[in-house]
């Protein structure tokens, strides 16, 4: 790409006028500076497509200040660094005031993502007419002056010409296997040295089948109030306690029932208890243990009622970038359409299922979900799409009278079974996971373990 103190200086050598668009480079920095976490979506917008020195300067620096992982970027910051950097100064020195400056700008705009993009974009139309009409007049001199022969000539310019718009069109990232094998063969023996892929699930019998694997998604599928958050909290804790920071977001459940829940399931004292008080002196110090315990995990609960994937996007990669983000917990796919739009929830949720595994992939992260289940049925709610989109789905519900019965009661009051699994196998005919549900606590146990712990050791 054509610096932008190039294109000048070719403009003023040639008289020539080339195509720019100030006003939308206005709305991405000014859109920018009201929410710098939109940078991560505007990837494909470099510095270099500025037409306006100061713009250029003013993105380059969020650019860097998000990737060296700095939260909270504000106009002193950026003005910090245009002041105390001779480069940049120069190029604000018809500016009296660079704060003021910075200050009106951002109360340009005020717009959502898809606004951003639309303006990011037509600044990268104008910088690719600028350069592109710069390129072909360069290749256009060098054609002149050249005595090749005319198939050296049209290779000369097929060759400018592809590389050129390679660096608008292409990703530079494209590598060959070659490139890129040895990479891949160091995870896969690292793999085979700890015996899995990916992260293990909390309970041994579901690591049996699958593993959490980077890029992969994975859903629970379950009824209204049938503890599927109490499964993703086991998950989550179990993660966080292995150092993996993990993020929950939930679409129910506030973050400070949440945190009473996670109490629960930590100290084993019952939610009631912990919400109203009255506990004894040994549930007083199980408590306090526990507080002290989830002070220290790196775990993050974000109450989301809405998804808004874009937003989610771009909140999980600032994560990676300034908490190591590890693992991602989804709570859960839902649709967001009133009532009398029927028709079109089927698309929402599979657009979500096809977001949601996007961001998995482009992250290299693994996702847990969850969706509801048909009424009576073991098939997800509204949308075929989620089930196509995820690599495992499994069937999370409670025990029917017959089947309590016939398994025993030490066998638990929930079963599991897996319905799909494209990295491992599946649950055969009717054959389940069994496992005890513990309301009170918020806690789920493998059966075969429930009955052989303490309770004071049990697992999540």
């Amino acid at each position: 790409m054509i610096k932008t103190g190039l294109v000048k200086k070719f403009e003023r050598e040639n008289h020539v006028e080339l195509p720019k668009d100030i006003d939308s480079e206005k709305m991405v920095i000014a859109s920018v500076l009201n929410n710098p976490l939109f940078m991560f979506k505007l990837e494909y917008l470099k510095r270099e497509m500025f037409y306006e020195d100061k713009h250029s300067v003013i993105y380059d620096i969020i650019d860097r200040l998000q990737k060296s992982g700095v939260e909270n970027i504000d106009n002193s910051m950026i003005a910090n660094e245009i002041e105390n950097t001779k480069a940049f100064k120069e190029r604000f020195k018809e500016i009296d005031n660079v704060r003021l400056y910075l200050n009106d700008l951002k109360a340009d705009a005020r717009i959502d993502l898809e606004g951003v993009e639309f303006f990011a974009k037509k600044v990268v139309s104008s910088a690719f007419k600028r350069d592109s009409y710069i390129k072909l007049q360069n290749i256009g001199n060098t054609v002149l002056e050249s005595k090749d022969d005319i198939n050296s000539v049209n290779e000369l310019i097929q060759t400018e010409v592809v590389k050129f718009a390679d660096e608008y069109l292409v990703d530079d990232n494209i590598k060959s296997l070659g490139e890129v094998c040895d990479d891949i063969y160091e995870r896969l023996e690292e793999n085979q040295e700890i015996g899995a892929s990916g992260l293990c699930m909390s309970f041994p019998s579901l690591s049996e089948y699958f593993y959490l694997e980077p890029g992969e998604v994975v859903c629970i599928g379950g009824r209204t109030g049938g503890y599927k958050t109490v499964f993703f909290m086991c998950e989550a804790l179990h993660k966080a306690r292995q150092g993996i920071p993990t993020v929950i977001i939930d679409t129910e459940c506030a973050t400070d029932l949440w945190v009473a829940r996670a109490l629960a399931n930590i100290s084993k004292v019952s939610i009631k208890k912990i919400k109203t008080g009255g506990m004894d002196k040994e549930e007083m110090i199980r408590y306090e243990n526990a507080k002290k315990e989830l002070k220290r995990l790196p775990i993050y609960h974000l109450y989301k009622p809405i998804l808004d994937m874009n937003e989610l996007y771009m909140l999980f990669k600032q994560m990676v970038i300034t908490k190591g983000l590890g693992f991602i917990v989804v709570d859960y796919l839902k649709c967001t359409l009133t009532r009398g739009m029927e028709s079109n929830q089927y698309d929402e949720l599979g657009n979500l299922a096809i977001e949601l595994k996007t961001i998995a992939g482009t992250l290299n992260l693994p996702i847990l979900t969850g969706g509801q289940l048909l009424h009576n049925t073991e098939r997800l709610a509204d949308s075929s799409k989620i089930e196509r989109y995820i690599s495992t789905l499994c069937i999370w519900t409670p025990k029917t009278a017959e089947e309590k019965a016939t398994d025993g009661v030490e066998q638990g009051n929930f079963r599991m079974r897996i319905t799909k699994n494209r990295n491992g196998r599946i649950t055969e005919d009717e054959h389940y996971l069994n496992f005890v549900v513990n309301g009170d606590i918020s806690s789920i146990y493998e059966a075969k373990v429930f009955e052989h712990r303490p309770e004071d050791t049990m697992p999540y």
